[in-house]
């Protein structure tokens, strides 16, 4: 029941002002660019307007969005962008809905869609829902609004073509139906059952195809004429009288889109052990976080100060292990991963002091790697096999030490392999990896005690058995032997276990703080050597 009407020459953008216009479904693509020259992106959904924002936009037009298969737009992130001068319309469909709930903020609402909704006359959002396939089907939809039914049946009953009652009759029909089954041809074949007289109906139908485009349509169209008319002016930025709280909800919305944005994942991670960029899971940058805040607090009640000296030679370090050869390249990285300045510096802070403290509980940090190993390798013991005197290995060779053995010329000594900067120990981690891990235990365990978060007991002990569990090691049996294949006392197993649940309850307490910080330490850690300013990696 859509169609385009007679092709118009193609208006460019003027000024240079970036206009981005969420579309799907309502107006072909072709159509849209004949009507305005605009960056086009799929219909919106949760965190894409603050995405955008990252692109620098002068407008946005908001047309199609997701309903009930993926979170709608926030109307906060809408608010945010007006705030930061963005103009911002809608209309037609999910554009309209909140551009009723926000014009009073300052978003503008095109059409008799957004005006019904404004005034109440519509209230349920099924009244624009349509379903419709993939971007590469052309968003083509399977069914039609009841907006655009009832639109043609009030235009129909203007036009003489059908009684009011009937009209009101059909609407009622449509609106009775699941959205997806909504169209013109089944709502006339119910309206038939319904006894509606035939003639009627098909005289509406017909109505209906000579009207062309949809109301849908027809909105969404003035729509792209209105930010036509404004960009042809080369606004200034969106003025508003209103100020965005940075609450709980919206920040958490940033961190995600942030975080969908640098794992380039398109979204955010599955869960928390879905691995990233450079294989690390999101389980792993939260801990490396809340190592970095902690220490940062360290450093603050022993009055530590990072000199800029000091800065700039881990800096330099950094630079230099990583292939970034000059300051040029190094500010090129940092424009095409998004990292400003102050993020880099404060990392590379972050690490001057955690090496300072690595130093300072050396011993502590000494002391608990064994335990740390032990516990982050827990599983049920291999069997051992004893070494024989004498006999033969499995290959039939003499086993080292044995009469045949002893008989043969001392081969010669091979070279020593050269020591490896960072080994690899048990578990496949490196050691510098494990004493960051039980710094990070030292510093929590101190951290909750200061601010009464320690776990109690039977918590500790809930922890523990989750890490048996996880471990293969629920089984009494199999726990004792591997405690004793481990010489590890349970009270030795409880203590690493408490350090680990200050761990947890650290992240939950500044799990907006961390979460914030999580991009810029992948972007960071995702560097590797070779990069330079012709490209990324």
């Amino acid at each position: 029941m859509v169609r385009a009407g007679p092709a118009r020459p193609r208006p460019a953008a003027g000024g240079g002002v970036s206009v981005f216009v969420f579309l799907g479904p309502t107006v072909a693509l072709d159509r849209a660019r004949e009507l305005l020259d605009a960056t086009y992106l799929p219909p919106v959904q949760q965190g894409d307007v603050l995405r955008l924002l990252g692109r620098g936009p002068r407008v946005i037009g908001i047309i199609d969005g997701h309903f009930d298969t993926v979170p709608a737009v926030w109307h906060k992130e809408i608010l945010v962008a007006m705030a930061e001068g963005v103009h911002v319309f809608g209309a037609a469909s999910m554009g309209a809905l909140r551009a009723a709930e926000l014009h009073s903020f300052g978003m503008v609402g095109v059409g008799r869609v957004f005006e019904w909704y404004r005034d109440g006359v519509l209230t349920g959002d099924d009244e624009v829902a349509v379903t419709h396939g993939p971007r590469d089907t052309g968003y083509r939809s399977s069914c039609d609004a009841l907006v655009d039914i009832r639109d043609a049946c009030q235009a129909a009953t203007t036009d003489g073509v059908l009684p009011g009652e009937v009209a009101a009759q059909l609407v009622a029909i449509g609106k009775a139906m699941p959205y997806p089954d909504r169209s013109f041809r089944t709502v006339a074949r119910q309206g038939r059952a319904d006894g509606i007289d035939g003639a009627l109906v098909d005289r509406w139908l017909a109505y209906a195809a000579r009207r062309g485009a949809g109301r849908k349509q027809r909105d969404a169209e003035a729509m792209l004429e209105a930010i036509r008319v404004l960009v042809e002016t080369s606004p200034g930025p969106k003025p508003v009288g209103y100020h965005v709280e940075r609450t709980v909800f919206l920040e958490r919305l940033r961190h995600e889109v942030a975080l969908a944005e640098v794992t380039r994942l398109g979204r955010p991670p599955a869960d928390a052990g879905e691995r990233l960029r450079a294989g690390e899971t999101l389980t792993t940058l939260r801990e490396k976080q809340l190592l970095r805040l902690l220490a940062r607090q360290a450093a603050e009640r022993l009055g530590w100060r990072v000199t800029a000296e000091e800065a700039q030679d881990r800096g330099d370090r950094f630079r230099v292990q990583h292939g970034l050869a000059s300051p040029a390249a190094t500010r090129a990285w940092m424009a095409a991963e998004g990292l400003t300045e102050e993020a880099f510096w404060l990392h590379v802070q972050d690490t001057c002091v955690i090496e300072r403290l690595q130093r300072l509980h050396g011993q502590e940090i000494e002391a608990g790697l064994p335990d740390q190993l032990r516990v982050a390798t827990a599983g049920p013991p291999e069997p051992r096999r004893e070494a024989s005197h004498g006999a033969e290995d499995e290959d039939g060779a003499a086993a080292p030490g044995s009469e045949v053995d002893r008989a043969r010329p001392d081969p010669p000594d091979p070279p020593d392999p050269p020591d490896p900067p960072d080994p690899i120990v048990r578990g496949g981690e490196r050691l510098a990896v494990i004493r960051k891990k039980v710094l990070l235990r030292v510093l929590a365990a101190r951290e909750a005690a200061r601010l009464g978060t320690t776990m109690a007991a039977e918590d500790v002990q809930r922890l523990a058995d989750a890490l048996r569990r996880a471990s293969g090691l629920d089984a009494a049996d199999s726990w004792q032997a591997w405690l004793a294949a481990e010489e590890l006392s349970e009270d030795a197993f409880l203590a690493v276990v408490r350090e680990l649940a200050a761990v947890e309850r650290l992240e939950a307490v500044y799990a907006d703080e961390i979460d914030r910080r999580v991009p810029d330490h992948i972007r960071i850690n995702a560097l590797r050597a070779g990069w330079s300013s012709e490209g990324s990696p």
